[in-house]
């Protein structure tokens, strides 16, 4: 009796696995894939698919609007130049799915007004309009353990409003394209109802149903000879068929001549072609054919997928022909897809510029959290675009950072020391900020020619390491904190310097406009009072005048009253008072 209750026991709990093992197939997949919902409030779920905020790499909410008709949450960005990239994490030599949304509408009842690039890392995918819906999507392989999707300014603000990132684990797409990347420009599901994507595609790709005026048909999905495919089944399951001719024509592609891969996909729904010979067609591009006498069955399964690489511009015609010698029926087709090849963009910024820009960064966002200038700084420090406030050259074939100027940027706090060790830099202006504490030393294999740190805060001395830089030549210091104890070399070197007099410069555009307006103000408030006081005085002036004039008045009618009377009128009283008048 224990045997059979304990054999019970071990039974439930492997049909318990079992169920948890087929339950769990797809979140195991799905634990491959980042879903960015720009803007939102938090984390949810939808559609089996977990979606999280991007406050991992944007925090501030103040760049969120609600786009109408759609009501999509997008995050805009007011940036003059330059790029915002969004750092996403990656496995070296994996393939990858990358999707970004960019909703057409308007915020506050103003329509957005922008065009702009979309790149990954330093390769350009696409141009939004934002005059219309974009889904932007590529397919590339990681070359680090991050990669940047990057928005390039062009014409108004960049926007978006999600992100996806897929890991493609055992695909094929890249095998013999691993330095390109493809950009999807169509993938279509014949013959079927509706979007399918996860959990039906491991991938979340989507596949699209296409109209067509051809017949349509499906069937169970059944493979003979232990044919396997990536596509999914409920797309397989669906088709278009004509007796003669299948024609899908793409008219919206770049208007160059650009390279493609054509993906088609074949499986035969059709239970009475059972042998070689009953459907055979030929296959054409552009009208060039492209295979010839092509017959599903022909490679022992009733499941077959060509790629084709062509070259196009502006527009492409696949066609299915049936073959004119004997056979039974025409052309079919499932599923296709289309990728436009960008060879991938080899330039690339010196790895230790690249590593100590993003210290410095770090440094600096200690004591300057919102700090705008530093909220501009994603991605890579030179590419596409350099970063604001940096010069970047060319340098056998790699990008090098050559000049710093974050004068007049707001920073406080400590000079970052990364600062230090960029052996590229020539040209350093740290002038016009609030920047505190000691002067950090510097490295002998520096290559600075200038340096400006005036109109500071900075404490403590002059490091001799500053001064005897070998290539330095201009050094400003003044409207500090520093001591007098200045290094004996200073005097008898050839350099250019302030010698640490204090000339007050603007603070940049800001302060400068902060202290034009104080300026502007006072003088203001120093008119309105002096005419306040101008109009009191004048009025007490002419208030004492009035009274003046009647005290005047009242005298001369008091004076007239004491004149001294003439003798008739004297007499006339008298002679008046007598009679009792």
């Amino acid at each position: 009796m224990m045997m059979e209750v304990l054999a019970h026991w071990i039974l439930r709990c492997l049909v318990f696995l079992i169920l948890c093992f087929f339950i769990l197939v797809p979140s195991t997949s799905a634990e491959d894939f980042l879903s960015i919902a720009c803007c939102a409030e938090s984390s949810y779920t939808d559609k089996s698919l977990v979606w999280v905020p991007d406050d991992q790499w944007f925090k501030d909410k103040k760049t969120c609007r609600n786009l109408n008709p759609g009501n999509e949450r997008a995050r805009i960005f007011d940036i003059k130049s330059g790029k915002i990239c969004y750092n996403l994490p990656t496995i070296k030599d994996q393939d990858y799915l990358i999707r970004g949304s960019f909703p057409a509408g308007e915020t506050k009842g103003t329509k957005l007004d922008s065009v702009f690039n979309v790149s990954i890392g330093v390769t350009p995918l696409a141009l939004v309009n934002s005059l219309e819906d974009f889904v932007v999507e590529g397919i590339f392989r990681a070359v680090d353990s991050y990669t940047d999707f990057c928005l390039v300014q062009g014409k108004g603000d960049p926007y978006i409003s999600s992100i996806e990132l897929r890991h493609l684990n055992d695909s094929e797409y890249l095998n013999d394209k691993p330095f390109s990347i493809l950009k999807l420009v169509n993938r279509s599901d014949l013959g079927g109802i509706g979007d399918t994507r996860f959990p039906e595609d491991k991938y979340d790709r989507i596949w699209k149903p296409a109209s067509s005026l051809y017949s349509r048909t499906n069937s169970p999905v059944t493979f003979h000879n232990n044919a396997s495919t990536k596509v999914p089944l409920k797309v397989l399951e669906t088709a278009v068929t004509d007796s003669n001719r299948l024609e899908f024509l793409q008219n919206d592609l770049n208007s160059g001549d650009y390279n493609y891969t054509v993906i088609l996909y074949f499986l035969e729904l059709n239970d009475t072609v059972t042998r070689t010979g009953q459907r055979v067609f030929n296959i054409y591009i552009n009208n060039e054919r492209k295979e010839e006498n092509f017959d599903i069955l022909a490679s022992g399964s009733n499941y077959r997928e060509v790629v084709f690489n062509v070259t196009a511009k502006g527009s492409m015609n696949l066609t299915l022909v049936k073959v004119s010698n004997g056979s039974e029926f025409g052309p079919i087709c499932n599923a296709f897809e289309i990728f436009q090849v960008r060879q991938r963009d080899q330039r690339q910024t010196d790895n230790n510029d690249v590593m100590l820009m993003k210290n410095v960064k770090q440094e600096l966002l200690m004591s300057n959290q919102g700090n705008t200038l530093l909220g501009t700084w994603t991605g890579d420090p030179c590419l596409l675009e350099p970063w604001q406030g940096l010069t970047c050259n060319s340098f056998n074939g790699t990008s090098i950072i050559t000049d710093l100027d974050l004068s007049s940027s707001g920073f406080q706090g400590l000079i970052p020391t990364s600062i230090t060790r960029l052996t590229h830099l020539k040209t350093l202006n740290l002038s016009n900020n609030d920047f505190s504490g000691q002067i950090p030393i510097f490295s002998p294999s520096s290559n600075l020619t200038s340096v400006d740190i005036s109109n500071n805060e900075l404490q403590g001395s002059l490091p001799e390491s500053l001064i005897s830089l070998p290539d330095l030549k201009i050094l400003y210091y003044g409207c500090n904190q520093l001591n007098n104890d200045l290094p004996s070399s200073l005097n008898s070197s050839k350099l250019s310097t302030d010698y640490g007099a204090c000339r007050r410069k603007s603070r940049g555009p800001i302060k400068g406009i902060v202290i034009v307006a104080a300026a502007t103000g006072s003088a203001l408030v120093t008119i309105a009072i002096g005419a306040v006081i101008v109009c009191l005085y004048r009025q007490k002036l002419m208030a004492r005048r009035k009274y003046d004039a009647k005290r005047l008045y009242k005298a001369k009618r008091e004076a007239a009253k004491r004149k001294v009377l003439d003798w008739p009128t004297r007499l006339s009283i008298a002679l008046g008072a007598a009679r009792g008048k």
